[in-house]
């Protein structure tokens, strides 16, 4: 179903020394997971290296907005149009600002990257898929269905509940903002759309 891959690396995923796997991949018809951690003890951020499991917890969400970065500049989906990407655990909240912030500073410097022949946005939501674990939503209703608009959420999210974790309630109020078709898209269609699962 899919190549998993820890979300913390030494050199980003989209970097093209990393293109092989992503062609293998896509040879056996797998799509491809990065997960939170894949390293023990002191873990790589972009500034260098954790001291604490708190850094570590918290870090791997400026981590997964590194390795998004990284697979839309660097061009992976233009090579590999259909490959399709699951983040999970990684959290979801921090997308939409990542993404208004990618197409507004590519529009300044879209000539260092002529491969990228798209907003990023675009990329993100063609080619990525978010877990629901964890959902760190405010609890503010009013907030999170702006989050979940801004980030078209119906379309990019797919159900994992992290069992035995427990992430708290952001997922109940997640799915409370949600219709019933949407909710059913969350739930299982995104995840049988990405990994070809039969109904």
């Amino acid at each position: 179903m899919q190549v998993l891959l820890p979300v913390r690396s030494d050199l980003p995923w989209g970097h093209k020394i990393n293109h092989p796997i992503f062609a293998a991949a896509r040879e056996a018809g797998l799509q491809v997971g990065l997960h939170a951690w894949g390293r023990a003890g002191k873990a790589a951020t972009p500034s260098g290296f954790t001291t604490t499991y708190l850094e570590d917890y918290v870090g791997n969400q400026p981590i997964a907005q590194a390795q998004v970065l990284s697979f839309v500049s660097e061009g992976v989906f233009e090579r590999f149009p259909d490959l399709r990407v699951m983040v999970a655990e990684c959290g979801f909240a921090w997308l939409s600002p990542l993404l208004w912030r990618f197409d507004k500073d590519w529009k300044g410097v879209w000539r260092e990257v002529p491969w990228v022949k798209r907003r990023p946005s675009e990329y993100v939501v063609d080619h990525f898929r978010f877990t629901t674990a964890p959902a760190h939503l405010t609890p503010d209703p009013v907030a999170v269905q702006h989050l979940l608009e801004m980030m078209d959420a119906p379309a990019m999210l797919a159900y994992a509940s992290d069992y035995p974790h427990e992430h708290g309630d952001g997922l109940p109020r997640l799915l409370d903002q949600l219709s019933d078709d949407d909710r059913g898209r969350v739930l299982w269609g995104n995840a049988a759309a990405l990994y070809a699962l039969e109904g």
